[in-house]
Protein backbone atom coordinates (compact mmCIF):
# COMPACT_ATOMS: atom_id res chain seq x y z
CA UNK A 1 0.00 0.00 0.00
CA UNK A 2 3.29 2.60 -0.21
CA UNK A 3 2.50 5.74 -2.10
CA UNK A 4 5.31 4.74 -4.32
CA UNK A 5 7.44 2.54 -6.39
CA UNK A 6 10.97 3.23 -6.51
CA UNK A 7 12.27 3.30 -10.49
CA UNK A 8 15.49 1.19 -9.41
CA UNK A 9 14.01 -1.69 -6.93
CA UNK A 10 17.83 -2.49 -6.58
CA UNK A 11 18.78 0.62 -4.74
CA UNK A 12 15.89 0.08 -2.49
CA UNK A 13 16.83 -3.31 -1.69
CA UNK A 14 20.80 -2.42 -1.15
CA UNK A 15 19.92 1.10 1.42
CA UNK A 16 17.50 -1.47 3.44
CA UNK A 17 20.51 -4.36 3.33
CA UNK A 18 22.84 -1.55 4.42
CA UNK A 19 20.59 -0.15 7.19
CA UNK A 20 19.85 -3.55 8.98
CA UNK A 21 23.52 -4.40 8.61
CA UNK A 22 24.07 -1.62 10.21
CA UNK A 23 21.53 -2.44 13.07
CA UNK A 24 23.17 -6.09 13.48
CA UNK A 25 26.46 -4.51 13.88
CA UNK A 26 25.19 -2.33 16.74
CA UNK A 27 23.35 -4.63 17.86
CA UNK A 28 25.16 -8.04 18.15
CA UNK A 29 29.20 -7.01 17.32
CA UNK A 30 31.27 -6.82 20.36
CA UNK A 31 28.83 -9.22 22.56
CA UNK A 32 31.96 -9.19 25.48
CA UNK A 33 30.81 -5.54 25.89
CA UNK A 34 27.68 -5.87 27.66
CA UNK A 35 26.26 -6.28 31.04
CA UNK A 36 26.21 -9.16 32.88
CA UNK A 37 25.06 -8.79 36.49
CA UNK A 38 22.72 -10.89 39.03
CA UNK A 39 19.20 -10.61 36.91
CA UNK A 40 21.49 -11.47 34.27
CA UNK A 41 23.32 -14.48 35.63
CA UNK A 42 19.83 -16.03 37.37
CA UNK A 43 17.77 -15.47 33.86
CA UNK A 44 20.62 -17.46 31.93
CA UNK A 45 20.48 -20.21 35.04
CA UNK A 46 17.08 -20.82 34.14
CA UNK A 47 17.34 -21.01 30.80
CA UNK A 48 20.09 -23.29 31.21
CA UNK A 49 18.18 -25.46 33.60
CA UNK A 50 15.48 -25.68 30.91
CA UNK A 51 17.97 -26.75 28.34
CA UNK A 52 18.62 -29.61 30.78
CA UNK A 53 15.27 -30.84 31.22
CA UNK A 54 13.57 -28.65 34.21
CA UNK A 55 10.14 -26.95 32.25
CA UNK A 56 10.44 -23.29 33.94
CA UNK A 57 7.10 -21.99 35.24
CA UNK A 58 8.50 -19.32 36.66
CA UNK A 59 10.70 -16.78 35.95
CA UNK A 60 13.44 -14.49 37.90
CA UNK A 61 12.11 -12.46 40.85
CA UNK A 62 10.94 -8.74 40.31
CA UNK A 63 12.26 -5.74 42.31
CA UNK A 64 9.34 -6.80 44.95
CA UNK A 65 10.09 -10.10 45.22
CA UNK A 66 7.40 -11.72 43.27
CA UNK A 67 8.21 -13.75 40.65
CA UNK A 68 7.90 -13.15 37.12
CA UNK A 69 5.90 -14.92 34.32
CA UNK A 70 8.80 -17.86 32.67
CA UNK A 71 8.27 -16.31 29.24
CA UNK A 72 11.62 -14.38 29.07
CA UNK A 73 12.98 -17.92 30.30
CA UNK A 74 11.19 -19.95 27.29
CA UNK A 75 12.70 -17.27 25.40
CA UNK A 76 16.92 -17.49 26.64
CA UNK A 77 16.21 -20.84 26.61
CA UNK A 78 15.98 -21.43 22.76
CA UNK A 79 19.44 -19.75 21.80
CA UNK A 80 21.55 -22.11 24.50
CA UNK A 81 20.15 -25.24 23.19
CA UNK A 82 22.26 -24.20 19.67
CA UNK A 83 25.07 -22.86 21.71
CA UNK A 84 24.95 -22.98 25.59
CA UNK A 85 26.82 -20.32 26.24
CA UNK A 86 25.96 -16.60 27.66
CA UNK A 87 27.32 -15.06 24.08
CA UNK A 88 24.35 -16.84 22.75
CA UNK A 89 21.81 -15.74 24.62
CA UNK A 90 23.41 -12.19 24.27
CA UNK A 91 23.07 -12.46 20.42
CA UNK A 92 19.93 -13.84 20.41
CA UNK A 93 18.81 -10.34 21.96
CA UNK A 94 20.47 -8.07 19.63
CA UNK A 95 19.03 -10.62 16.60
CA UNK A 96 15.39 -10.74 17.60
CA UNK A 97 16.37 -6.41 17.96
CA UNK A 98 17.39 -6.77 14.35
CA UNK A 99 14.75 -8.19 13.11
CA UNK A 100 12.72 -5.64 15.42
CA UNK A 101 13.91 -3.12 12.79
CA UNK A 102 13.56 -5.34 9.86
CA UNK A 103 9.99 -5.33 10.95
CA UNK A 104 10.10 -0.89 11.38
CA UNK A 105 10.65 -1.11 7.82
CA UNK A 106 8.06 -3.48 6.36
CA UNK A 107 4.99 -1.72 8.10
CA UNK A 108 6.05 2.01 6.99
CA UNK A 109 6.68 0.84 3.68
CA UNK A 110 3.44 -0.97 3.18
CA UNK A 111 1.47 2.25 4.25
CA UNK A 112 3.37 5.09 3.00
CA UNK A 113 6.57 5.17 0.93
CA UNK A 114 10.21 4.09 0.88
CA UNK A 115 11.20 7.81 1.33
CA UNK A 116 9.41 7.13 4.98
CA UNK A 117 10.68 3.62 5.62
CA UNK A 118 14.45 4.29 5.18
CA UNK A 119 14.01 7.43 7.17
CA UNK A 120 12.16 5.47 9.91
CA UNK A 121 14.19 2.39 10.05
CA UNK A 122 17.87 4.30 10.12
CA UNK A 123 16.81 6.12 13.32
CA UNK A 124 15.73 3.31 14.82
CA UNK A 125 18.67 1.62 13.41
CA UNK A 126 20.99 3.87 15.40
CA UNK A 127 18.87 5.38 18.14
CA UNK A 128 21.73 4.67 21.38
CA UNK A 129 19.11 3.81 23.63
CA UNK A 130 17.62 1.17 21.10
CA UNK A 131 21.27 -0.22 21.10
CA UNK A 132 21.87 -0.48 24.38
CA UNK A 133 18.64 -2.11 25.08
CA UNK A 134 19.18 -4.65 22.55
CA UNK A 135 22.87 -5.79 23.34
CA UNK A 136 22.08 -7.21 27.14
CA UNK A 137 20.36 -10.37 28.60
CA UNK A 138 17.59 -8.78 30.08
CA UNK A 139 13.65 -9.67 30.18
CA UNK A 140 12.61 -6.10 28.92
CA UNK A 141 15.55 -5.94 25.89
CA UNK A 142 13.21 -9.18 24.31
CA UNK A 143 10.17 -6.69 23.95
CA UNK A 144 10.96 -5.29 20.43
CA UNK A 145 10.06 -7.55 18.06
CA UNK A 146 6.99 -8.81 19.99
CA UNK A 147 5.39 -5.23 20.15
CA UNK A 148 7.01 -4.70 16.27
CA UNK A 149 4.66 -7.75 15.92
CA UNK A 150 1.76 -6.27 17.94
CA UNK A 151 1.60 -2.79 16.02
CA UNK A 152 1.94 -4.47 12.73
CA UNK A 153 -0.99 -7.10 13.64
CA UNK A 154 -3.11 -4.10 14.62
CA UNK A 155 -2.68 -2.78 11.19
CA UNK A 156 -3.80 -5.58 9.57
CA UNK A 157 -6.36 -6.32 11.89
CA UNK A 158 -8.38 -3.33 12.50
CA UNK A 159 -7.56 -1.59 9.37
CA UNK A 160 -6.86 -4.21 6.69
CA UNK A 161 -9.78 -6.20 8.02
CA UNK A 162 -7.45 -9.44 8.17
CA UNK A 163 -9.32 -11.18 11.27
CA UNK A 164 -6.91 -13.78 11.99
CA UNK A 165 -4.33 -11.03 12.39
CA UNK A 166 -6.52 -10.10 15.62
CA UNK A 167 -5.56 -13.32 17.31
CA UNK A 168 -2.06 -12.60 16.09
CA UNK A 169 -2.27 -8.72 18.17
CA UNK A 170 -4.10 -10.29 21.57
CA UNK A 171 -1.02 -13.34 21.86
CA UNK A 172 1.91 -10.99 21.29
CA UNK A 173 0.39 -8.53 23.66
CA UNK A 174 0.27 -11.81 26.24
CA UNK A 175 3.68 -12.50 25.11
CA UNK A 176 4.69 -9.12 25.56
CA UNK A 177 3.16 -8.32 29.31
CA UNK A 178 4.42 -11.98 30.25
CA UNK A 179 8.14 -10.85 29.15
CA UNK A 180 8.17 -7.84 31.35
CA UNK A 181 5.11 -6.17 33.08
CA UNK A 182 5.63 -2.96 32.01
CA UNK A 183 4.06 -4.03 28.78
CA UNK A 184 0.73 -3.98 30.44
CA UNK A 185 0.31 -0.55 29.40
CA UNK A 186 -0.37 -1.67 25.80
CA UNK A 187 -3.07 -3.42 26.71
CA UNK A 188 -5.50 -0.30 26.37
CA UNK A 189 -4.23 0.90 23.35
CA UNK A 190 -5.51 -2.71 22.59
CA UNK A 191 -8.78 -1.61 23.82
CA UNK A 192 -8.73 1.12 22.31
CA UNK A 193 -8.54 -0.22 18.77
CA UNK A 194 -11.08 -2.60 19.78
CA UNK A 195 -13.83 0.12 20.61
CA UNK A 196 -12.34 2.47 17.92
CA UNK A 197 -12.78 -0.44 15.10
CA UNK A 198 -16.17 -2.41 17.07
CA UNK A 199 -17.79 -3.19 13.48
CA UNK A 200 -14.25 -4.84 12.57
CA UNK A 201 -13.62 -6.96 15.41
CA UNK A 202 -14.66 -11.25 15.03
CA UNK A 203 -15.48 -11.57 18.40
CA UNK A 204 -14.09 -15.27 17.66
CA UNK A 205 -10.99 -14.22 16.93
CA UNK A 206 -10.91 -12.16 20.06
CA UNK A 207 -12.02 -15.41 22.14
CA UNK A 208 -9.53 -17.29 20.30
CA UNK A 209 -6.60 -15.15 21.04
CA UNK A 210 -7.46 -14.79 24.87
CA UNK A 211 -7.80 -18.74 24.96
CA UNK A 212 -4.22 -18.95 23.64
CA UNK A 213 -3.01 -16.33 25.90
CA UNK A 214 -3.81 -17.74 28.74
CA UNK A 215 -2.63 -21.11 27.89
CA UNK A 216 0.46 -19.59 27.52
CA UNK A 217 0.35 -17.91 30.99
CA UNK A 218 -1.19 -21.87 32.31
CA UNK A 219 2.50 -22.55 33.81
CA UNK A 220 3.09 -19.50 35.73
CA UNK A 221 -0.36 -19.84 37.23
CA UNK A 222 -0.36 -22.87 38.07
CA UNK A 223 2.79 -22.24 39.92
CA UNK A 224 1.16 -19.66 41.76
CA UNK A 225 -1.97 -21.68 42.79
CA UNK A 226 0.64 -24.30 44.05
CA UNK A 227 2.27 -22.71 46.35
CA UNK A 228 -1.05 -21.09 47.40
CA UNK A 229 -2.54 -24.31 48.09
CA UNK A 230 0.81 -25.56 50.06
CA UNK A 231 0.78 -22.77 52.28
CA UNK A 232 3.91 -21.37 50.86
CA UNK A 233 3.77 -17.74 51.03
CA UNK A 234 4.94 -15.83 47.61
CA UNK A 235 8.00 -13.51 48.04
CA UNK A 236 6.81 -10.49 48.56
CA UNK A 237 10.34 -8.61 49.28
CA UNK A 238 11.00 -4.47 50.21
CA UNK A 239 10.50 -3.65 46.38
CA UNK A 240 11.08 0.39 45.13
CA UNK A 241 9.75 3.38 46.62
CA UNK A 242 5.81 3.57 46.41
CA UNK A 243 4.62 6.01 43.64
CA UNK A 244 4.41 9.67 44.28
CA UNK A 245 1.34 10.40 42.63
CA UNK A 246 0.94 12.54 38.95
CA UNK A 247 4.71 13.18 37.77
CA UNK A 248 6.57 13.96 33.76
CA UNK A 249 9.02 11.05 34.64
CA UNK A 250 6.94 9.45 31.98
CA UNK A 251 7.65 12.02 29.23
CA UNK A 252 11.27 12.75 30.51
CA UNK A 253 12.11 9.16 29.31
CA UNK A 254 10.40 8.59 26.68
CA UNK A 255 12.25 11.97 24.94
CA UNK A 256 15.38 10.58 26.69
CA UNK A 257 14.82 7.31 25.05
CA UNK A 258 13.57 8.94 21.65
CA UNK A 259 16.47 11.45 21.02
CA UNK A 260 19.47 9.56 22.35
CA UNK A 261 20.25 11.88 25.12
CA UNK A 262 21.51 11.17 28.46
CA UNK A 263 23.22 8.27 26.92
CA UNK A 264 26.72 9.57 29.28
CA UNK A 265 25.43 8.21 32.06
CA UNK A 266 26.31 4.93 31.51
CA UNK A 267 29.96 6.03 31.63
CA UNK A 268 29.85 6.81 35.48
CA UNK A 269 30.72 9.53 37.49
CA UNK A 270 33.89 9.05 36.89
CA UNK A 271 33.92 9.00 32.93
CA UNK A 272 31.16 10.76 31.87
CA UNK A 273 33.11 13.97 30.92
CA UNK A 274 35.96 12.22 29.65
CA UNK A 275 33.36 10.56 27.26
CA UNK A 276 31.80 13.58 26.46
CA UNK A 277 34.97 15.19 25.92
CA UNK A 278 35.44 12.48 22.65
CA UNK A 279 31.71 13.93 21.08
CA UNK A 280 31.33 16.30 18.69
CA UNK A 281 28.23 18.56 19.39
CA UNK A 282 25.13 16.27 19.63
CA UNK A 283 22.53 19.60 20.78
CA UNK A 284 22.34 19.88 17.10
CA UNK A 285 21.04 15.82 16.30
CA UNK A 286 18.66 15.71 19.04
CA UNK A 287 17.12 19.07 18.23
CA UNK A 288 16.68 17.71 14.74
CA UNK A 289 15.21 14.40 15.75
CA UNK A 290 12.81 16.76 18.13
CA UNK A 291 11.60 18.29 15.23
CA UNK A 292 10.90 15.10 13.01
CA UNK A 293 9.17 13.35 15.87
CA UNK A 294 7.05 16.22 17.19
CA UNK A 295 6.53 17.16 13.68
CA UNK A 296 5.56 13.63 12.61
CA UNK A 297 2.78 14.04 15.61
CA UNK A 298 1.38 17.64 14.26
CA UNK A 299 1.32 15.73 10.93
CA UNK A 300 -0.63 13.15 11.86
CA UNK A 301 -2.65 14.59 14.05
CA UNK A 302 -3.39 16.94 11.16
CA UNK A 303 -4.06 14.14 8.46
CA UNK A 304 -6.21 12.07 10.81
CA UNK A 305 -8.33 15.60 11.21
CA UNK A 306 -8.52 15.87 7.56
CA UNK A 307 -8.96 12.54 5.89
CA UNK A 308 -10.15 10.37 9.19
CA UNK A 309 -11.47 7.40 6.52
CA UNK A 310 -7.75 6.99 4.84
CA UNK A 311 -6.04 3.57 5.66
CA UNK A 312 -3.06 5.31 6.09
CA UNK A 313 -4.90 8.24 8.99
CA UNK A 314 -5.99 5.20 10.71
CA UNK A 315 -2.66 3.35 10.92
CA UNK A 316 -1.33 6.42 11.79
CA UNK A 317 -3.96 6.45 14.89
CA UNK A 318 -2.33 3.11 16.05
CA UNK A 319 1.02 4.99 16.06
CA UNK A 320 -0.17 7.69 17.95
CA UNK A 321 -1.77 5.01 20.53
CA UNK A 322 1.09 2.69 20.49
CA UNK A 323 3.90 6.01 21.54
CA UNK A 324 1.14 7.86 24.04
CA UNK A 325 -0.82 5.38 25.78
CA UNK A 326 2.27 4.40 27.88
CA UNK A 327 3.09 7.78 28.53
CA UNK A 328 -0.40 8.29 30.13
CA UNK A 329 -0.29 4.89 31.79
CA UNK A 330 2.55 5.81 33.86
CA UNK A 331 1.94 9.68 34.18
CA UNK A 332 0.11 8.56 37.48
CA UNK A 333 3.48 6.83 39.06
CA UNK A 334 1.46 3.99 40.48
CA UNK A 335 4.82 2.08 40.71
CA UNK A 336 8.09 3.79 40.44
CA UNK A 337 8.70 4.15 36.84
CA UNK A 338 12.27 3.58 34.94
CA UNK A 339 13.84 4.43 31.15
CA UNK A 340 13.43 0.48 30.29
CA UNK A 341 9.49 0.80 31.13
CA UNK A 342 8.98 2.59 27.77
CA UNK A 343 11.22 0.16 25.33
CA UNK A 344 7.11 -0.74 24.10
CA UNK A 345 6.66 2.27 22.36
CA UNK A 346 9.49 2.00 20.00
CA UNK A 347 9.79 2.03 16.91
CA UNK A 348 6.16 4.21 17.14
CA UNK A 349 8.15 7.58 17.87
CA UNK A 350 10.70 6.97 14.63
CA UNK A 351 7.66 6.00 12.17
CA UNK A 352 5.98 8.87 12.98
CA UNK A 353 9.52 10.69 11.83
CA UNK A 354 9.80 8.78 9.20
CA UNK A 355 6.41 9.60 7.53
CA UNK A 356 7.20 13.37 8.59
CA UNK A 357 10.72 13.42 7.04
CA UNK A 358 8.97 12.08 3.88
CA UNK A 359 6.64 14.40 3.76
CA UNK A 360 8.68 17.54 3.55
CA UNK A 361 10.34 15.79 0.75
CA UNK A 362 7.44 15.23 -1.07
CA UNK A 363 6.17 19.13 -0.59
CA UNK A 364 9.25 20.70 -1.38
CA UNK A 365 12.11 18.44 -3.29
CA UNK A 366 14.89 19.51 -5.37
CA UNK A 367 17.68 20.30 -4.15
CA UNK A 368 15.77 20.45 -0.39
CA UNK A 369 15.36 16.90 -0.62
CA UNK A 370 18.95 16.53 -0.75
CA UNK A 371 20.02 18.97 2.05
CA UNK A 372 17.31 17.06 4.03
CA UNK A 373 19.21 13.77 3.38
CA UNK A 374 22.29 14.60 4.12
CA UNK A 375 21.03 16.39 7.55
CA UNK A 376 19.32 12.87 8.65
CA UNK A 377 22.52 11.08 7.30
CA UNK A 378 25.10 13.06 9.43
CA UNK A 379 22.59 12.47 12.79
CA UNK A 380 22.97 8.74 12.05
CA UNK A 381 26.88 9.16 11.60
CA UNK A 382 27.06 11.06 15.06
CA UNK A 383 24.45 8.64 16.83
CA UNK A 384 26.60 5.94 15.41
CA UNK A 385 29.88 7.40 16.74
CA UNK A 386 28.40 8.38 20.22
CA UNK A 387 27.38 4.96 20.44
CA UNK A 388 30.68 3.50 19.54
CA UNK A 389 32.85 5.56 21.44
CA UNK A 390 30.45 4.67 24.46
CA UNK A 391 31.24 0.84 24.18
CA UNK A 392 34.78 1.34 23.64
CA UNK A 393 35.18 2.97 26.93
CA UNK A 394 32.85 1.29 28.92
CA UNK A 395 35.04 -2.11 27.07
CA UNK A 396 38.48 -0.78 27.81
CA UNK A 397 37.90 1.74 31.19
CA UNK A 398 35.82 0.89 34.73
CA UNK A 399 33.25 2.91 34.66
CA UNK A 400 31.80 2.29 38.43
CA UNK A 401 28.29 3.81 38.93
CA UNK A 402 27.55 3.41 35.19
CA UNK A 403 28.54 0.49 32.85
CA UNK A 404 28.58 -2.85 35.02
CA UNK A 405 31.79 -5.05 34.26
CA UNK A 406 32.27 -6.43 30.67
CA UNK A 407 30.67 -10.25 30.59
CA UNK A 408 34.16 -10.56 28.74
CA UNK A 409 35.87 -9.95 31.65
CA UNK A 410 33.68 -12.30 33.68
CA UNK A 411 34.36 -15.09 31.11
CA UNK A 412 38.28 -14.53 31.39
CA UNK A 413 37.78 -14.73 35.26
CA UNK A 414 35.96 -17.83 35.29
CA UNK A 415 38.34 -19.69 33.11
CA UNK A 416 41.34 -18.95 34.99
CA UNK A 417 39.22 -20.56 38.00
CA UNK A 418 38.51 -23.45 35.86
CA UNK A 419 42.06 -23.44 35.25
CA UNK A 420 43.12 -23.56 38.45
CA UNK A 421 40.18 -26.03 39.80
CA UNK A 422 41.92 -28.41 36.84
CA UNK A 423 45.26 -27.60 38.18
CA UNK A 424 44.28 -29.55 41.53
CA UNK A 425 43.02 -26.05 43.62
CA UNK A 426 41.10 -27.04 46.51
CA UNK A 427 38.70 -23.86 46.20
CA UNK A 428 38.39 -20.56 44.53
CA UNK A 429 37.92 -17.35 46.52
CA UNK A 430 35.75 -14.68 44.56
CA UNK A 431 37.10 -11.38 45.95
CA UNK A 432 35.33 -7.89 45.57
CA UNK A 433 34.88 -4.32 46.70
CA UNK A 434 32.39 -3.21 50.04
CA UNK A 435 30.25 -5.75 52.36
CA UNK A 436 26.79 -5.39 50.94
CA UNK A 437 24.74 -8.59 51.60
CA UNK A 438 23.15 -7.86 48.27
CA UNK A 439 26.52 -7.83 46.52
CA UNK A 440 27.43 -11.42 48.71
CA UNK A 441 24.09 -12.54 47.73
CA UNK A 442 24.33 -12.78 44.06
CA UNK A 443 28.53 -12.95 43.55
CA UNK A 444 28.57 -16.61 43.78
CA UNK A 445 25.52 -17.75 41.71
CA UNK A 446 27.05 -14.68 38.60
CA UNK A 447 29.93 -16.74 38.44
CA UNK A 448 28.79 -20.35 38.59
CA UNK A 449 26.49 -19.37 35.98
CA UNK A 450 29.98 -17.72 34.14
CA UNK A 451 31.89 -20.95 34.90
CA UNK A 452 28.50 -23.57 33.77
CA UNK A 453 28.24 -21.64 30.55
CA UNK A 454 31.91 -21.43 29.37
CA UNK A 455 32.36 -24.90 30.32
CA UNK A 456 29.80 -26.45 28.41
CA UNK A 457 30.62 -24.54 25.35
Amino acid sequence: MGKDRPSSAWLEVLAVAAILLLAAVLRMGWPGITEFKADEARLLSLALEMRQGAFAVRGISSSTGFPNFPMSVWLYAIPTFVWPHAYSATLFTGLLNTLAVAGCYWMVRRYWSVSAALAATLMLAVSPWAIIFSRKIWAQNLLPLFVMIWGISAALAFVEKKRWFLVIHIVCLAVAIQIHLAAVALAPATLLFIIVFHRRVDWRMVGVGVGLSLLLAAPFLYYLVSHVDAGTALPTGSGGEAGSGFSTHALRYVSMLTLGNDIHSLAGPAQFENYLAQLPPMQPVYALWAVLVLGGIVWMVSGIIRRREAVQSQVGFILLAWLFVPVLVFLWEWTPVYLHYFIATLPAQYMLAGVFFAGLLDRFGGWVRGIAWAALLASAAFQVYASLTLLSLVGTVATPGGFGTPLAVKLAAADLAREEIAAGAAEVLVAGVGSSPAWIHFRPSLMRCCMTFHAAS
